[in-house]
């Protein structure tokens, strides 16, 4: 039997266990299943996103019973596929490094992915690589240049459950039976809501920021926990050490430049800056909320 659990992540940043269920085999049908009897559970909240690897049949099941919910696949299984299609190109960190980590992780806009893969193609002769091109046409589920606008906790990958997976293999013995199984799983889930009680205890008080009277960092204190603040609290102060050089509005979209001090890039007024760009949408729909299913079998 396959064990199914689906491990997402908590308001402090660690794993959290929705469920897990055994299937008898990993068609579409066992994973429709699985689906409706989670979302069952969920009282009919489907997850945001899930990260899985590029499975047909559980991809079938996702458009099935989530269609709303955005699937992206595990940059892992990705790297693992890369070494065993293309081992001849992988192996070479001037193709690796130079074209195909930056185009999972490091372009930051459609239009430098584009011009990222064509060079690519020019200077390796990989325009007819079967591989490459399938690859290339799911690219909207694997860039960073793609899946800005969607809610992933900055996950990229299915890795991060693995540490959750392994207490379930390291449990599983041929010996073992289901009710036994049921009892070590109620176990580990009591000790992980434990560590998230402590967690919480931890989160108590206000946080210590540099920017204790800012409006908006002092209630980020008040609704954020301790892990989730820091973050938060770096990411506002990157924020607030940049500049908008320029803007322009074409009727829907804001369109603002923007330069930072410290980092190699244009020459502006005699300073180092970087320059880039970056697209503002008028949404209003709930960001506060959500869930990320990171969906193994192990």
């Amino acid at each position: 039997m396959i064990c199914a659990p689906f491990v997402g992540i908590n308001h402090h940043w660690k794993n959290t266990l929705f469920g897990c269920a055994f299937l008898l085999d990993e068609t579409a049908n066992s994973f429709i299943w699985l689906f409706e009897m989670f979302l069952n559970s969920m009282e009919n909240k489907a997850p945001k996103t899930i990260f899985t690897d590029q499975d047909q049949a559980m991809a079938k099941a996702i458009r099935t019973v989530f269609p709303n919910t955005q699937r992206r696949l595990c940059t892992w299984h990705i790297g693992k596929n890369a070494n065993q299609n293309i081992p001849h190109l992988y192996h070479k960190s001037e193709f690796k490094d130079k074209y195909f980590s930056k185009l999972m992780y490091k372009c930051k806009s459609e239009d430098e992915f584009e011009c990222t893969w064509r060079k690519m193609e020019e200077e390796w002769g990989t325009e007819n690589n079967s591989w490459l091109r399938r690859l290339y046409d799911l690219r909207h589920k694997w860039s960073s240049a793609f899946g800005r606008d969607i809610f992933s906790c900055e996950i990229r990958s299915s890795q991060r459950s693995e540490s959750t997976n392994n207490v379930f293999q390291k449990m599983s013995t041929k010996t073992l039976t289901l009710v036994e199984f049921v009892y070590h799983y109620e176990e580990q889930l009591k000790h992980m809501r434990e560590i998230e009680g402590q967690d919480d205890y931890k989160s108590r008080g206000k946080p210590k920021s540099q920017l204790a009277d800012n409006r908006i960092v002092k209630h980020a204190g008040l609704v954020y926990t301790r892990t989730i603040f820091k973050r938060f609290h770096e990411e506002f102060l990157q924020g607030v050490s940049e500049l908008v050089s320029s803007e322009a509005f074409d009727g829907v979209i804001l369109h603002y430049t923007l330069v930072r001090e410290g980092i190699e890039g244009e020459l502006l007024s005699n300073l180092t800056l970087l320059t880039f760009q970056f697209l503002v949408r008028a949404n209003y729909l709930n960001q506060m909320g959500g869930c990320v299913a990171m969906l193994c079998t192990c």
